[in-house]
């Protein structure tokens, strides 16, 4: 057996396995084709009955300080090798597999520490939105929560949140305004949770081991609310009827009078595309907060609105203003094209008519009337799509516009009268009838 020294090693150059004289395990390795020069190891680890082979590194390997793998070091790191695990009676490959892990899992960590202490509340926001895929309008709502409410948090990383803290915000907030701070601390649950879930140690553990808001709950400090009640009264329709009338921006307008009309939420509403109209068959469809489909029948004050959208998004086109004239009945600048919620047009309506109203109101004066005019309550809950209450109507109605129409028209017709729209000229007889207007009212309008 040769001496692996270097002199050996740059003359070697059969193929083959050369055993060290003097230090026992310690091999040169020549391989067959490429001719590579290994150091390695091979011997029984103390009391095995087979040998390990530990690969120390290849001949002119760098090594650190700018060094290079030679047979001097190549025995240096043997011995160490063969004094720490073989003589010990331990797997040196083992050993290593460990090294490696202990260091991704202590980079791992840092990387971690680092990304948790720059993740505020605001980031985490962020990040919940997107995964979450949390719809453009709800995603807005929470962010005025956060902005109005919590403001002064936005940059604080979310692990610096504490259980006082959220305790001394909600009993500032819930004074004035509970509804808000029940919402704000449901909010930061929310956004809690998700970070808890998505940020664990390496070997799996909680880093967000317990949520700031649990502190409300084992008080049992949450706000309770009574259910909102307001709504538009008989007497005050006329004057809001006339007061939306006079709004300049005809898509705002006939937003509002879609949704009071048809009892559709907001963004249901403003997120009307033609493609789920039909007026063929008489029938609309919107997609609910919950992501389904609501199909409801087209009434006389409908169609006429949905004409003169049609016409008012013909206009925009061919006078190239500013706007867009896509797939929705309502367009307007929003980041996905249909109109926004209008605020401001709600102050001047509620300024010009003293009339204090909501979206949410408008659905309401719908669902009031509806009970006053003793409509069964499966209808009432068809049109709002709300859940069915009894397990017969869950599993064994199933909901059908055709069976809403006359339903819903008498609604309608029940708000001309006591808006005094329906013996009016506000809406032109031609957009009620559909006259002059024949191949549109006729035709499914699935172009837009």
């Amino acid at each position: 057996m040769p001496k692996i020294n270097q002199k050996f090693v740059d003359g070697a150059g059969d193929p083959g396995t050369y055993r060290d004289d003097t230090l026992a395990g310690f091999c040169l390795k020549v391989t067959p084709g490429k001719g590579w020069k290994v150091y390695l190891i091979d011997k029984k680890p103390k009391g095995w009955r087979e040998a390990v082979t530990y690969t120390i590194g290849r001949d002119g390997d760098p090594l650190e300080g700018n060094r290079k793998l030679t047979a001097a070091k190549a025995r240096e790191l043997a011995v160490e090798v063969i004094a720490t695990y073989y003589n010990k009676g331990i797997n040196p490959n083992e050993a290593e597999k460990d090294r490696r892990r202990t260091l991704q899992n202590a980079s791992a960590e840092r990387a971690l520490k680092e990304k948790l202490e720059s993740l505020t509340l605001e980031a985490a926001f962020e990040e919940y939105k997107q995964i979450r895929q949390i719809k453009s309008v709800s995603a807005r709502q929470y962010g005025y929560v956060l902005r109005t409410n919590a403001h002064d948090w936005l940059d604080i990383p979310l692990l610096n949140i504490s259980r006082d803290a959220v305790l001394q915000r909600f009993l500032e907030i819930k004074q004035d305004r509970p509804g808000a701070a029940n919402n704000l601390l449901r909010l930061i649950g929310f956004i809690w949770e998700f970070a808890a879930r998505r940020y664990r140690t390496p070997d799996g553990k909680r880093i967000f081991v317990e949520n700031p808001i649990d502190v409300i709950s084992e008080n049992k400090g949450w706000n309770k609310l009574e259910p909102r009640s307001n709504l538009i009264s008989d007497l005050q329709l006329g004057k809001w009827y006339q007061s939306v009338l006079a709004v300049q921006n005809v898509t705002v307008r006939n937003l509002f009078l879609m949704e009071i009309y048809t009892g559709l939420r907001a963004n249901e509403c403003a997120t009307l595309k033609w493609s789920g109209v039909d007026l063929t068959l008489g029938t609309i469809e919107a997609q609910t907060k919950r992501s389904k489909t609501l199909v409801l029948p087209i009434t006389t004050q409908l169609r006429a609105i949905l004409l003169e959208q049609e016409s008012e998004i013909e206009r925009i086109r061919t006078s190239g203003l500013k706007g867009s004239t896509g797939k929705y009945v309502f367009p307007g600048d929003s980041q996905d094209g249909h109109v926004g919620a209008a605020w401001h047009t709600i102050k001047q309506i509620q300024q010009a008519s003293g009339v204090k109203f909501s979206h949410h109101v408008l659905r309401r004066t719908l669902a009031t009337l509806a009970g006053r005019l003793e409509m069964p309550d499966h209808q009432i809950n068809a049109i709002l799509n709300h859940g069915p209450a009894t397990t017969a109507q869950r599993h064994y109605i199933v909901r059908q516009a055709e069976s809403l129409r006359e339903p819903l028209q008498r609604l309608n017709d029940e708000l001309d009268k006591l808006m005094g729209a329906k013996n009016k000229n506000e809406i032109s007889t031609e957009s009620r009838t559909g006259k002059k207007r024949r191949d549109r009212s006729i035709t499914k309008v699935s172009s837009r």
